[in-house]
């Protein structure tokens, strides 16, 4: 499907992008966090 170089420097790619990628959807779903602080305040 494509050189073995090439795919590589794609995976590396994409694999660096995915995870901020994750954190903005997570903030999209829930701006305060996936987990509730709960304080004295």
């Amino acid at each position: 499907m494509m050189e073995p170089s090439a795919a590589d420097s794609i995976g590396a790619a994409v694999s660096s992008v995915a995870i901020y990628v994750l954190m903005a959807m997570v903030l999209m779903w829930r701006p305060r966090g996936l987990f509730q602080a709960y304080g004295d305040s």
